[in-house]
């Protein structure tokens, strides 16, 4: 190419700059994450659109600001600790509470790097991500967690179908929506529960084979449906008077869809994905508790069905949790703090989970009287005794007093199951005592019986649920909390023994257990 050609396709270096700087420019300035640039003083002397649209003011607001001025008072301190990194050369990434000119908190993680020129630190540069959406949807995660931990120890299907619908309404903000359950027999959607639609008939009944009905396909696909305009889609058949939007997904079992949840809205798109996701969530909880609830009223009505179902929890369910106790743990060497209180939730959970299988193999084995263990010389002094080390930690964590007063070794024929009774009975007590309370256990002589007491100071068993309590899997009405097993467990065990158990109430409040057991002869 010529010289003068050369010469015209050249720039000069401050051409270069120019260009370079405008293209920097506006890659800053089209990201979504906010860059506040500060100097050595800490004051802005940079800000991009995004990390002034974040705090509520313009760029041009923002220059001159200094970083105390946008950090939320509770969080002044840290922060300062963190600036103070940056003149040593550290760079670090943490979250943080700023404040927006309307005075609104506004979560972030900043993640900041220090400037220097010549070996001299002449500020930062920061990187900010607005985590409010992220907090929120936390926060609703954590509420769908709680529900579904009241809904796993429901064993009642109308009570569950209101649970359900209360969490949808209050963590979701949905204010129509209903509960549709699959009638196989029939091959129907039978309405259960519903909130907020025009009073409805509680007979209602969608054939799932009809070519009308949004919740019919739903239920006939098993895949959710977002619809931002009922008006164009030619399935939709009835439900809130002036209905825009709905938003159905499947309750299902694996491949099996058992119901669907059906909201809808006055509202044009009113449902987004964040919302479909959450609700599938919400429903996928509400299935396993329906499903556990249909199973035990069918394990009420059938010894052998009974057994299968302890043989599902004792070997399907109990290999699953033995892998996901050694995953949580390898993930906690490696996790940070917040993760790790996160995953010692979940191992209280598995170790909860693995009890309660333990306890239903056992209760199926008393009650089939299958238990084929040797009765021999035993003492109630070293049953108790042993029992209280395997339960101290547990009291340790509610700082509760376990206090033994008896001084005799209490003689007494019996198996291997008489411990369970005392665990099982002593672990009730801790379980309904508050916080910095204390169990009193005792043992009296009743000529040819040893009467054991527990006595606790919790909130106590209502008169009409003084003989129910231990039979908790022969009265599914009855409104207790827990899965009920442990004193049901302690009734089979008792009559194992031939002898009683039976509580009373505490004269200073709460509940004393009594069990009588025939001396060694």
């Amino acid at each position: 190419m010529p010289e003068n050609k050369l010469k015209e396709h050249a720039e000069n270096p401050e051409e270069r700059t120019k260009k370079l700087k405008e293209f920097n420019e506006t890659i800053i300035n089209s990201l979504n994450e906010g860059i506040w640039v500060e100097d050595e003083k800490g004051f802005c002397t940079y800000a991009n659109p995004k990390e002034a649209e974040m705090l509520g003011y313009t760029q041009e607001e923002l220059i001159g600001k200094h970083w105390s001025e946008v950090v939320y008072p509770s969080e002044y301190e840290h922060m300062k600790r963190e600036s103070e990194k940056r003149s040593r050369g550290i760079a670090s990434s943490y979250e943080t509470l700023l404040i927006t000119r309307n005075k609104e908190k506004v979560p972030v993680i900043i993640s900041a790097t220090p400037l220097f020129k010549e070996g001299k630190y002449i500020g930062l540069i920061g990187v900010t991500i607005d985590i409010r959406k992220q907090k929120e949807l936390e926060k609703k995660l954590s509420a769908i967690y709680n529900l579904s931990k009241e809904m796993a120890l429901s064993l009642n299907i109308d009570q569950i179908s209101k649970i359900v619908l209360n969490a949808a309404e209050k963590v979701l903000n949905f204010s129509n929506i209903d509960l549709f359950l699959v009638n196989e027999e029939k091959n129907e959607l039978h309405l259960k529960e519903c909130r907020g639609l025009k009073e409805p008939e509680m007979d209602t009944i969608i054939p799932i084979s009809g070519k009308k009905g949004i919740t019919a396909h739903v239920a006939r696909t098993g895949k959710s449906l977002n619809i931002s305009d009922v008006r164009k889609d030619e399935r939709y058949l009835f439900g809130l008077e002036g209905s825009r939007s709905e938003l159905c997904v499947p309750i299902k079992i694996k491949d099996k869809v058992i119901g669907v949840l059906d909201a809808e809205s006055k509202e044009l798109n009113a449902f987004s994905e964040e919302d479909q996701r959450l609700l599938e969530i919400l429903a996928s909880q509400a299935a396993i508790a329906i499903e556990n609830a249909r199973l035990l009223e069918t394990i009420k009505r059938s010894s052998e069905l009974q057994k299968l179902f302890v043989s599902i929890l004792s070997h399907d369910l109990k290999n699953p949790l033995t892998v996901i106790k050694g995953y949580t743990y390898l993930i906690k060497r490696h996790a940070d703090e917040k993760v790790q209180i996160y995953i010692r939730e979940m191992q209280k959970s598995i170790e909860k989970m693995n009890i309660l299988i333990a306890n239903a193999k056992l209760y199926s084995q008393l009650k089939e009287k299958v238990y084929k263990k040797e009765f021999e010389k035993r003492y109630l002094e070293d049953i108790i005794k042993e029992t209280l080390k395997d339960l101290e930690k547990k009291a340790k964590e509610k700082s509760i007093d376990i206090i033994y007063k008896a001084e005799g070794t209490y003689p007494v024929n019996a198996n291997p199951t008489l411990e369970d009774l005392f665990l099982n009975l002593i672990d009730n007590a801790i379980k309904y005592s508050p916080e910095n309370g204390k169990v009193e256990i005792d043992i009296g002589d009743r000529e040819d019986k040893w009467r054991t007491s527990v006595k606790d100071w919790g909130e106590g068993v209502a008169d009409e649920l003084k003989e129910a309590i231990f039979e908790r899997f022969e009265r599914g009405d009855v409104d207790v909390k827990g899965s009920g097993l442990g004193l049901a467990i302690v009734k089979q065990i008792v009559d194992m023994h031939e002898g009683r158990v039976w509580v009373e109430n505490n004269p200073e409040g709460g509940s004393i257990f009594f069990v009588e057991m025939p001396k060694m002869k």
